[in-house]
């Protein structure tokens, strides 16, 4: 079976029925900024988003192709990611709860190319 069935200029595509945690990624990260600004109960369902967006990511985005949209394209994943953790350990700081928000760091550093990057 094969999940690749297709390599253009600016996409991947994919045979029918496979889905990516990129996709998933952007959908959860879309739902999450729907939510932006609505109500303050709203805040757990965005948390709830973007947790389940940061589960999705797993590093660089189809290593072993190397073309050059796809570099820009890791670039923007990439930087959508870390804007995720930055939110996420916003949030747990803001309500005092450093835990969380200390595991979401580490967990980024595992996975990103440069986890310096999540330094300030």
């Amino acid at each position: 079976f094969e999940v690749v069935v297709g390599i253009g200029r600016t996409r991947l595509q994919l045979a029918p029925g496979v889905s990516t945690d990129y996709a998933d990624f952007y959908t959860e990260l879309r739902a999450a900024r729907r939510l932006m600004h609505t109500d303050t109960g709203a805040q757990q369902q965005r948390t709830a988003c973007f947790e389940r967006a940061l589960a999705l990511y797993c590093g660089a985005l189809a290593t072993g192709l190397d073309d050059t949209w796809l570099r820009d394209e890791r670039g923007r994943v990439e930087a959508d990611y870390i804007a995720v953790v930055r939110e996420l350990t916003q949030f747990y700081r803001a309500r005092g709860d450093d835990a969380p928000a200390q595991e979401r760091l580490e967990q980024a550093a595992r996975v990103l190319s440069d986890p310096d990057i999540l330094e300030d």
